[in-house]
């Protein structure tokens, strides 16, 4: 290589950039961001009726649902077909998201439970959130948490967040088996509490996909 070639090459290499079949080096490649976990759950509309016959109650028509992790929070969507709980049985309505969570525990052993988010819809006024776990695979959670972030918006998405340390969140832990159902309840709020009990499953689903602790999702958790 001449002076001058080696000069000119030396100021390319010093600028970033590359001259090929002069000592230079092939570019890596960015690995794509992964593709965020959305619509863990679906289901077909209108078919959140009374053993299946007569008319659809949109409210507790269930469309989709997620979870997802953040360093503070796991957050729970279910969305319905409507947001008008006017148009509901006027007795009132119970609405769980339940899922499987496997993870390590501090002694290096991986276990599974199923936790789950509740939502109460009162005949009096008013709703409420839950939140559940239980090791034992024979029985579904209960609600034992109160979760103080549960709302409802006008189009039908319920939305829960809690702290992922109030659920027992273990960094890298694996969700899966999502599964949502809607009941006809009798709830009525009684001062600072509440006497719910479910009468009649309108509509339930469940879902296939999986997500992982952190993952990017179509739903934000801080």
């Amino acid at each position: 290589m001449n002076r001058r070639l080696a000069v000119m090459t030396a100021a390319l290499v010093a600028s970033g950039l590359v001259v090929p079949g002069v000592g230079a080096t092939a570019a890596v490649k960015a690995k794509p961001a992964p593709k965020p976990v959305c619509l863990m759950l679906t289901d077909q509309r209108g078919d959140a009726k009374i053993q299946g016959q007569g008319n659809n109650y949109a409210v507790d028509d269930i469309v989709s649902a997620d979870i997802a992790t953040g360093k503070k929070t796991i957050v729970g969507v279910l969305r319905l077909a409507s947001g008008d709980s006017a148009s509901g049985i006027p007795t009132g309505a119970t609405y769980v998201l339940r899922w499987t969570q496997t993870q390590k525990g501090s002694d290096g052993k991986t276990s599974t439970m199923q936790a789950a988010f509740f939502f109460y819809v009162y005949a009096t006024g008013g709703t409420s959130g839950g939140f559940g776990t239980s090791t034992d695979p024979s029985f579904a959670p209960n609600d034992t948490t109160a979760v103080s972030s549960a709302t409802m918006s006008s189009q039908g998405v319920i939305t829960w967040v809690i702290n992922r340390k109030d659920a027992s969140v273990a960094n890298g832990a694996k969700f899966g088996a999502l599964s949502a159902t809607s009941s006809i309840s009798d709830n009525f709020q009684i001062g600072n509490g509440g006497v719910r009990g479910s009468a009649q499953t309108l509509d339930d689903a469940t879902g296939h996909a999986s997500y992982t602790d952190m993952q990017p999702s179509c739903v934000r958790a801080s």
